[in-house]
């Protein structure tokens, strides 16, 4: 009981927040709609031992009742940082992504700046103060609010096409690190020339490959996405089962958040704890190796 009145007295205080930053005027940026324009997606993870079945995959009685079918599609991913972590250190995030049967390599540099108590307001000052404007047109934003945590991501994008279908496990270290130190946005760039996580192929490292499979369904005439990493990790295979929702304002993340944690926790399947992904990714990474 104390636990849902917490839950339910957080998504208060955030939706106040946010329905006061999206009136604000004056702020150097005024809104962050106005700003960046960004999205909202909720990210909550599942139990994966009651999701997934024998073989790990989506169990049939979960993507009946999230109507997934049987289909899913699989993708492939590297990290880039240095051993040291300095990157995931100073909140970026630098991956190589490959959609099976693609003939392209997505090269993604996310940025993340915690919101505390729905304040984008001051998150977006951060951003600001970082280099990132609101005219950029190579950044796009979002606003990830999970069980207990919510942040702001600023993401760029590029894309480099292949002749063949692309496949991860064929790009080489050395060849991933000078890829993406070449396609690092400047703001990521400037920060990492002042420390010693500069850009430079020798510099980073390859961890990966990993697989993952989405799903694609629906959850209470919400589109969803439900997504399952296999990791190994101290000699074991740990599957994160990642549910994600996306929708375009702060009203109506508030009530797609409320919609699917209330259907998530009827099905008994809702794990109330926060995981970001490529965070969880690293930092076990991180340890495996030393």
């Amino acid at each position: 009981m104390l636990k849902r009145f917490a839950l339910l007295w957080f998504t208060l205080l955030v939706a106040a927040a946010l329905s006061a930053a999206a009136e604000s005027t004056g702020n150097a940026a005024e809104t962050l709609r106005e700003a960046f324009g960004p999205e909202y997606e909720i990210m909550l993870h599942l139990d994966d031992t009651r999701v997934l079945d024998d073989e790990h995959n989506l169990a049939e009685w979960v993507r009946t009742r999230l109507e997934t079918g049987e289909k899913c599609q699989g993708y492939g991913v590297i990290y880039l940082d240095t051993p040291e972590r300095d990157y995931l250190h100073s909140g970026w995030i630098n991956r190589i992504r490959v959609k099976e049967g693609k003939k392209k390599y997505t090269f993604t540099f996310k940025k993340r700046y915690p919101v505390h108590g729905g304040n984008v307001e001051s998150a977006l000052d951060a951003a600001l103060a970082d280099g990132f404007t609101p005219a950029d047109p190579d950044i796009s934003a979002e606003i990830d609010w999970g069980y207990n945590r919510m942040t702001l991501s600023l993401t760029a994008e590029a894309e480099l096409k292949l002749e063949e279908k692309a496949d991860i496990h064929h790009i080489e270290g050395d060849e991933a690190a000078r890829l993406t130190a070449a396609y690092m946005p400047p703001q990521e760039r400037n920060r990492a020339n002042q420390s010693p996580a500069a850009p430079e192929a020798g510099v980073l490292e390859k961890i990966g490959p990993l697989r993952f499979v989405r799903y694609t369904g629906t959850l209470e005439r919400h589109s969803v996405r439900i997504e399952i990493w296999p990791m190994p990790f101290s000699g074991e295979m740990r599957y994160l089962t990642k549910f994600s929702a996306k929708c375009k304002t702060a009203e109506e993340a508030v009530k797609l958040r409320e919609d699917c944690i209330r259907a998530l926790d009827e099905m008994g399947i809702l794990l109330h704890d926060d995981t970001f992904k490529s965070e969880w990714i690293l930092r076990r990474q991180e340890k495996a190796s030393q």
